[in-house]
């Protein structure tokens, strides 16, 4: 047989005992009826915020209390085509818990812009 398609195999008899001695341990899990358990996103919008040529924009947008943040952005509406310089688009955190969306830019065109950040948020655990 070959080697891959082995390997491949053990992983598998691995993955399927450890999903059964998983089962066995934690027990069975039971969802109330009236319990929505599928992942929902709430995205947080900031509103836009006008930048000056040669000036820097920080703009940060927080979840709701009791959720966290999963992915962020931001965009420029019609100043899209702006020459700017990105310093950081990143998780805004509390702790270690990430919990908004950060965009810090600076505007290097010769007119005002404007930009705005959004946070995709969900339940936290």
């Amino acid at each position: 047989m070959n080697k891959r398609i082995l390997n491949l195999l053990t992983a598998l008899v691995i993955l399927i005992a450890a999903a059964a001695i998983y089962s066995t341990l934690v027990g069975p899990t039971r969802v109330r009826a009236d319990e929505d358990r599928r992942f929902k996103l709430n995205v947080v919008v900031s509103a836009y915020q006008t930048v000056n040529p040669g000036a820097t924009g920080n703009i940060d947008v927080q979840c709701p209390t009791g959720e966290v943040d999963v992915s962020g952005g931001y965009d420029t509406g019609s100043s899209s085509s702006a020459d700017i310089s990105l310093n950081d688009n990143y998780f805004f955190f509390r702790g270690v818990i990430p919990v908004g969306w950060q965009t810090i830019l600076t505007n290097k065109d010769v007119n005002p812009i404007q930009f705005r950040v959004y946070a995709s948020c969900t339940r936290g655990s």
